[in-house]
């Protein structure tokens, strides 16, 4: 079989003339009882063949430095790659010497997972998404071509306890005329006829700007704006639909309205305390 390791015969120790075939590219568990073989058959026959044969295509100064078994009391093995073994002693003592950081894996895995990796919303199960201003720019855009006038609209965090005067004093500092409360557009003047309850909870947007049309209205600075405003976010609203689009320039879940820290490699770092378990910082014991 091309696809697999097949011995034949094999007396290696305990082993008593055994034939068998082991598929490639798949985990296989041998098993078995104390003394059954299960170490003869994995490192002293198919790990001792695959590194003599390795051996043998080095010159003779290479091999020198190798530790090279004696070739296995077997008739035939075909299939076989050059092997690598990892002893199942543990020779380290050090809790954060892992698998990962002996083989060298550990770093590689690491920025694999921070480069490649999609990250999701533990609540919600959706990928979280987050854009640059030039890609938020281009969806305006598309959105202004396909639904008309829209609405690039700065959100602020949710607000309790809503003071008028000094929510007036803010925005006549921003140099912004028009707001939205709960979704209602309204002059900054008209804050002070708006009656604020305490006990409700308010969605304050700034309205940056209207785009009539994308190709001559200067449609990156509006974006660029309000995400200023916001420290990263902004809103666009297609006035014909009534539909609304959120943006970040973070990790944001627009189902949960979650924010996250941004996926890098020492997320996956358990000797960092950025990424470290904060129960058992890194060790893996609590």
């Amino acid at each position: 079989m091309r696809n697999a390791i097949s011995i034949s015969h094999c007396r290696v120790n305990n082993l008593k003339d055994i034939s068998l075939s082991i598929p490639k590219n798949k985990l296989t568990v041998i098993t078995g009882l104390s003394g059954s073989g299960k170490s003869s058959l994995a490192f002293d026959t198919i790990y001792a063949e695959g590194q003599r044969r390795y051996a043998e295509s080095l010159n003779a100064y290479a091999r020198q430095f190798m530790d090279v078994q004696d070739k296995p009391d077997v008739d035939e093995i075909t299939g076989l790659s050059p092997t690598i073994a990892i002893d199942q002693k543990n020779v380290s003592r050090n809790p954060r010497s892992t698998v990962g950081t002996t083989t060298e894996i550990y770093d590689f895995l690491r920025l694999l997972f921070a480069r490649a990796g999609v990250q999701y919303c533990p609540e919600s199960k959706e990928p979280v998404t987050r854009h640059s201003v030039g890609e938020i720019t281009e969806h305006v855009r598309t959105l202004g071509r396909e639904h008309g006038d829209l609405l690039i609209v700065s959100p602020l965090p949710p607000q309790t306890d809503v003071n008028a005067k000094q929510l007036t004093k803010r925005f006549g500092n921003i140099q912004h005329e028009m707001i939205r409360i709960n979704g209602v557009a309204m002059h900054v003047r008209e804050l002070k006829k708006f009656s604020f309850t305490k006990t409700n909870t308010y969605a304050i947007d700034i309205v940056v700007g209207r785009i009539t049309d994308v190709k001559k209205q200067p449609v990156g600075a509006m974006v660029e704006e309000a995400i200023d405003l916001s420290n990263g976010c902004v809103t666009v609203v297609c006035e014909n639909t009534g539909d609304e689009q959120t943006y970040t320039t973070f990790p944001f879940c627009a189902s949960s309205g979650q924010t996250f820290d941004p996926i890098e490699p020492r997320t996956f770092s358990f000797n960092s305390p950025y990424g470290a378990c904060p129960r058992c910082t890194g060790l893996g014991y609590t």
